[in-house]
């Protein structure tokens, strides 16, 4: 049984290719989803073969590795536990301000059903329903980074109404949202706080299904022939990637190390009498080691899968 539980936030500082594997359609390689939404996730086995592999570097006793992150043969479970990596806030090409950070109801409930799971602290989430303009025109709450002077918000090519401004409580909660997100994600980036306090944006969830599915970035790879530089006959493909700037949050859990071990730092972790205050130890051990950028998913040489964690 789990013990302990922080809340792992994954800040991409590039595109982040966690493939699914082949496709018929047509992406070649496209991104890890969720079955019933569509929307993106990286699976737990991969994020934590991720932090497993990062740890490598900070902990010198492979026993130790081992019962914390589990060992290669499987006679014993692992103390840490890692959830999926779910999407919070994704980018999307703006006519005003460059891009907007997009969510959306769903993703925000669900977002606030996992930290309250986690009995970590959340902001109040906007609940009024979101509908359209007599003429088709969907609405949206947005912050003032995004939307022009008639509050209208401009996302590719599709326009949204601004209803947050009217109504104000929808505007303080949507501009609390955005300040707690900005506070968190870049505490000591005045910047890029600001950007986020002022570009956020709440979608319906089906315009944000659409533009999570659709607004990725796709790559197109090749393959040289070494000796003369000219492509292989074959190899080409494309490759779908999250883009930079994309937010997603995991669980991650931990319990008391389940290692039959006798190595001395394996058993100065080892509080037989007290599990809870073992899995924390075990959680707050983890958090302090692991920090900074984690490398997830393919093309790790060419760039990719670099991403800025945040523990919460």
């Amino acid at each position: 049984m789990y013990l302990a539980s922080k809340a792992l936030y994954l800040y991409t500082n590039s595109p982040i290719h966690a493939g699914a594997g082949a496709s018929l359609s047509a992406v070649d390689l496209p991104i890890q989803r969720e079955r019933i939404s569509g929307f993106p996730i990286i699976h737990a086995g991969g994020l934590k073969g991720a932090l497993r592999d990062a740890a490598r570097s900070v902990y010198t006793n492979n026993e130790l590795l081992e019962a914390i992150f589990g060992p290669e043969e499987p006679n014993f479970a692992a103390s840490i536990g890692v959830g999926d990596a779910r999407i919070l806030l994704f980018p999307v090409r703006s006519i005003k301000g460059v891009f907007a950070w997009t969510t959306c109801g769903l993703a925000l409930e669900r977002w606030a059903r996992t930290l309250k799971d986690l009995h970590e602290s959340f902001p109040e989430i906007p609940t009024t329903s979101l509908g359209v303009e007599p003429d088709g025109t969907p609405h949206c709450f947005a912050l003032n980074g995004v939307r022009d002077t008639e509050n209208y918000v401009v996302l590719e090519d599709v326009v949204f109404k601004d209803q947050s401004h009217p109504t104000k409580d929808n505007n303080d909660l949507v501009a609390k949202l955005a300040s707690w997100l900005a506070d968190m994600v870049f505490p000591n980036e005045p910047g890029w706080g600001e950007r986020l306090k002022n570009n956020l944006v709440i979608l319906p969830n089906d315009e944000f299904a659409f533009f999570v599915q659709h607004s990725t970035e796709v790559l197109t790879r090749i393959r040289l022939i070494p000796d003369t530089k000219t492509v292989q006959p074959g190899a080409l493909w494309t490759e779908e990637h999250l883009p930079e700037d994309t937010l997603l949050y995991a669980p991650v859990h931990a319990r008391r190390i389940m290692s039959p071990s006798n190595n001395h730092e394996v058993r100065a972790f080892s509080l037989p009498d007290k599990p809870l205050e073992e899995a924390v130890k075990v959680l707050d051990d983890v958090q302090q080691k692991l920090s900074g950028i984690l490398q997830i998913g393919g093309d790790e040489t060419t760039g990719c899968g670099f991403a800025r964690m945040i523990w919460k």
